[in-house]
């Protein structure tokens, strides 16, 4: 029954709002790079999606001082650059202001702002070099979650257990 259901799920359920077309446009836009137009649903309290400018690089100045940005690593949980800055300012990251995550600058932890209304992450940044780990972590509810869900498969497979599901020998009707 379960071949039945993941066969007819994924060969022929079709997705109820996204087209073939949409799908492969959004595949396509995370392969360049370019990302694609979320909903309200995953983007920040008091974030406006449609503000976001969809050119704008990984990694700018937000303010008048000059900069020297180099990208090292660009993942889905792990971003890292550097940013040599003439003056004190923020760097603009093209990133909504998720609380899960973490910025470091040169090993000590930063409190990310952000930007109106879009809701983009800003590093506030001193002058000089800045080396700049950002790094998605598992908050409080995930961890609870994962523990919630640990919890119920042992329940389920000590019920299967203690109800006879995985003895060989078939049951008796009375």
């Amino acid at each position: 029954m379960l071949v039945v259901i993941v066969a007819g799920w994924t060969r022929v359920q079709t997705p109820w709002w996204d087209q073939v077309d949409d799908l492969r446009e959004i595949q396509d836009n995370m392969a360049t790079g370019a990302g694609y137009e979320g909903v309200d649903e995953y983007t920040p309290i008091g974030a406006n999606h449609r503000a976001i400018d969809k050119d704008a690089r990984r990694v700018t100045v937000d303010g008048p001082a000059k900069a020297n940005i180099h990208v090292l690593a660009w993942n889905a949980e792990s971003k890292s650059f550097t940013a040599e800055l003439s003056a004190p300012d923020n760097v603009a990251v093209r990133l909504f202001n998720y609380p899960a995550w973490r910025v470091e600058d040169n090993g000590r932890s930063v409190q990310a702002l952000t930007k109106a209304p879009s809701g983009q992450m800003l590093i506030p940044l001193e002058a000089g070099m800045n080396r700049v780990q950002v790094t998605f972590i598992r908050t409080w509810d995930r961890k609870v979650g994962a523990w919630v869900s640990a919890f119920a498969a042992l329940a389920m497979l000590l019920w299967m257990f203690f109800a006879g599901v995985f003895s060989r020998a078939p049951r008796e009707i009375q």
